[in-house]
This record gives C-alpha cells, sequence and structure tokens, in this order.
C-alpha cells in the first residue's frame, strides 16, 4: 500500500512540474510578442548571401561594429557607429505567429526583420527573389544589449 502511494505522489509531482515548465515557456514568449519603443545596441555583424549552385548561404563578411536599432511600434531608427540614422516604417507580422517565438516585422521596403530572442539576435533579410522565392541576402546582429 505504502508504494502505491508513494508512486502517486510522484506522479502528480512529476505532472506538477511539468504544468508549470509549460505555463512558464507560455508566459515567457507572451511577453516578447512585439517590439514597443526599445533601443537595442549591438556589437557584431555577420553578412550572408544565397549561393545558388550550393543551394547554401554563405559568409560575405562579418566583424565588431557598433549599432544601434531604435524601435517603436511604427517604424526603426538604425545608425551604424556615428552614421546617419535611417527611419524605415515596419508592420508587425500577426498573421504568421512562428513556432519559434519569434517577433516579424516587414518593411516598406520589402525587408524582414526577425527578432530570435532565444539566440539573442536580430535578422534583416533583404533583396527577395521571386523565382527562387527567397531573401537572397541576410544580416545578423548579435552581442545585443538593451539600452
Amino acid at each position: 500500500m505504502f508504494g502505491n502511494g508513494l508512486f502517486f505522489y510522484i506522479c502528480r509531482k512529476f505532472i506538477m512540474k511539468k504544468i508549470l515548465i509549460i505555463l512558464g515557456v507560455f508566459i515567457s514568449t507572451l511577453s516578447f510578442s512585439q517590439v514597443d519603443n526599445a533601443t537595442f545596441l549591438t556589437k557584431y555583424t555577420t553578412f550572408y548571401e544565397y549561393n545558388s549552385y550550393s543551394d547554401e548561404f554563405e559568409i560575405t563578411g562579418e566583424g565588431w561594429m557598433n549599432s544601434y536599432l531604435t524601435c517603436t511600434k511604427d517604424y526603426y531608427y538604425f545608425q551604424i557607429e556615428d552614421g546617419d540614422e535611417g527611419k524605415v516604417f515596419w508592420e508587425y507580422d500577426d498573421e504568421n505567429e512562428n513556432e519559434y517565438g519569434w517577433d516579424v516585422y516587414f518593411t516598406e521596403d520589402d525587408r524582414k526583420v526577425v527578432f530570435d530572442y532565444e539566440n539573442q539576435r536580430i535578422i534583416f533579410y533583404y533583396e527577395y527573389n521571386k523565382y527562387e522565392e527567397l531573401y537572397t541576402k541576410y544580416m545578423v546582429l548579435t552581442k545585443i544589449s538593451k539600452e
């Protein structure tokens, strides 16, 4: 009798632990459900370009480069080093929720901006190829801190 009671006690603790983990993951994804009024400092940038012969993306450049990304609901400012700021309007893509928990935006100039919170990176996709049905270039900003 004592063995069955112990078994049910362990099962209940295991189930409660799983429920708490799932609830924690759900709440953490809700807290990132759209970037509003934030400024990010990124320190490292990697550029990729699609190679149609190998059907893979290849690094075309990388290095330490300070850049600032200031986000609002309707647009963002992007500044590299001490250069000029550029203001770009964007729309949040709430129609295509993804299983990764990323925030995805599409800009007025046909770029795609992805906030990958788990890997702490911001990805800018550009130069969309309709024939290949993919963006042929992208830039990844890493070493991010929130200002």
